[in-house]
């Protein structure tokens, strides 16, 4: 399967995640997945009806979950915006 970088058209996270996991996992059962995103991704997640509450459950307990801030970027408060 492709990564979604080299895709034409958008994939869903969850489905990107499932298929890296599906690649690393049959090399190493033990391999873990670790979602790497931004703040401003995470922010997203808890605004209504952006994302389908199925699918991040799912990406939350297949994945880790790396949250990566920028200087000036004020972590807690976009969460609350």
């Amino acid at each position: 399967s492709e990564l979604e970088g080299s895709r034409a058209e958008w994939t869903p996270t969850v489905k990107v995640l499932q298929e890296i996991g599906q690649l690393y996992k049959k090399e190493d059962p033990k391999n873990q997945i670790v979602f790497c995103c931004g703040a401003d991704v995470l922010a997203s997640m808890i605004r209504p009806k952006l994302w389908r509450d199925s699918e991040l459950k799912q990406m939350m307990n297949d994945n880790y979950l790396a949250v990566v801030t920028r200087e000036g970027i004020k972590f807690l408060k976009s969460l609350t915006n």
